[in-house]
């Protein structure tokens, strides 16, 4: 399996002449069904850039507000949180994709929301200036976005809620297919571990370079299976939207909406849809020393958790 991806604007720049660079990674965690423990593989691709820009749909008025004090194709230096993930199950069978869009993931089913493709490429557009992922399109798009995913963002995602105060318009209109060599780096890299700022500090707020790739995620839905689970809801999906209102009437953990979407997610995939053993896998990451020392800022996001960096 592989990572095609189409772009309007180079990964790295290109004043050193250098190529576009993908950092991959091979995780494994298993989670139990229906009384039997399933064990994915994740197959993780960092797309590396040098700057983030504002989003593309961030235009008007305000777009020219902004410019006078930043540049609008350069926020912060230094973007990795963007990532793809192929995600294999114990036969080693695609089962999903995984992207990192913002401050959270959407998880695509293979089949129910878009076909493998026959060559085993998945194809990804990435967004202009703001360099987040999407599915492979054929013309230009516009994707809303919010910052995160809290119950109002869903619901405004799902295609039910209304505009939260922050949104943002996502624009791809994929045309040249990059061709990219793959780094493999150690867990211990400070590309995935870093707890300061790996770009130049600046004097606004969320322009300072991200840390580690690591910091994604809050800690109780830090596991690769919760973060897919959390991931998986369909835009216009009332279903979807039915199991949200009722897991956040009655309590604000993340973890019961995983477990409420473990039964859908498990049906598009053909597997049996229960689930038991999150909690464990929450504690487990909440207790790792990963974690100490990180500012985490009052929503519970620690440092933000931003976008994609520049591997020369």
């Amino acid at each position: 399996m592989s990572i095609a991806v189409k772009t309007q604007e180079r990964p790295i720049n290109s004043e050193a002449a250098t190529h576009a660079k993908v950092v991959r990674r091979i995780d494994h965690d298993e989670i139990e069904l229906a009384g039997t423990k399933q064990r994915f593989t994740f197959l993780t691709y960092h797309a590396v850039f040098r700057h983030l820009g504002i989003a593309a749909g961030f235009t008007g008025w305000r777009a020219r507000l902004v410019s006078l004090f930043a540049d609008l194709d350069d926020w912060h230096q230094l973007d990795h949180y963007t990532a793809a993930t192929i995600v294999l199950n114990k036969s080693a069978r695609p089962d999903a994709l995984m992207l990192r869009q913002h401050n959270y993931h959407q998880t695509y089913t293979f089949g129910p929301d878009f076909p493998l493709p026959t060559d085993a490429r998945v194809g990804v557009d990435i967004a202009m200036r703001y360099n987040e992922l999407y599915p492979r399109l054929a013309q230009r798009a516009h994707h809303h976005a919010t910052r995160f995913n809290s119950p109002q963002e869903l619901r405004y995602l799902l295609g039910f809620g209304d505009q939260p105060r922050i949104a943002e318009v996502d624009i791809t209109e994929g045309r040249d297919e990059v061709a990219y060599p793959l780094a493999l780096l150690p867990r211990s890299d400070a590309f995935y571990t870093f707890k300061g700022f790996l770009g130049t500090r600046r004097r606004l707020p969320d322009r300072d370079g991200p840390p580690g790739a690591d910091f994604n995620a809050l800690p109780e839905t830090k596991a690769l299976t919760s973060q897919m689970l959390m991931g998986f809801w369909r835009e216009g999906n009332r279903d979807d939207l039915e199991r949200l209102d009722k897991i956040y009437a009655k309590t604000s953990k993340h973890l019961d909406f995983v477990r409420a979407q473990a039964i859908p997610f498990a049906q598009a995939i053909a597997l049996p849809p229960q689930l038991s053993n999150l909690d464990d896998q929450a504690e487990r990451f909440m207790d790792t020393g990963l974690w100490r020392g990180i500012a985490c800022m009052p929503h519970g996001y620690c440092l933000a958790g931003q976008r994609f960096i520049a591997v020369a």
